[in-house]
């Protein structure tokens, strides 16, 4: 990593991670959330239009999930988003344990998912107040 007398070599290793370079856009489209586990060597990469893919450091694939058209998994009745175009991720957010990652819809939906595995566990409609 680094060169004994190198400036930085007093950098903890945890630092590595971040010479990764994530491309802005991709055939998958324009990233929009970028988040680091804060428990586990895991990255999660949310696109635009609700893919969400969780490596590992190294690139290694964990897994990968369409959100776009997910319904969830809901404690009541839902109805399909009316409006395709609201389906975009906004934001992906690890929960303090690192076991949960959530993705914010700009629909509303709220989907909580399990870290190593990415099913969805709960999914709940935010309400505007």
């Amino acid at each position: 990593m680094f060169k004994d007398g190198d400036e930085n070599s007093d950098k903890d290793a945890s630092c590595e991670i971040s010479k990764f370079k994530v491309p802005p856009k991709t055939k998958l489209g324009k990233l929009v959330s970028e988040v680091y586990n804060p428990d586990q060597d895991l990255i999660a990469l949310g696109y635009e239009h609700g893919t969400v893919i969780v490596k590992r450091v190294g690139w290694k694939t964990c897994w990968k999930k369409e959100l776009a058209n997910e319904i969830g998994v809901y404690r009541g009745a839902f109805a399909e988003p009316e409006n395709p175009d609201s389906v975009d991720l906004k934001c992906l957010c690890w929960s303090p344990d690192g076991e949960v990652l959530v993705a914010a819809m700009a629909d509303g939906r709220i989907h909580m998912m399990w870290a190593q595995c990415g099913k969805i566990a709960y999914t709940f409609k935010a309400v505007n107040t």
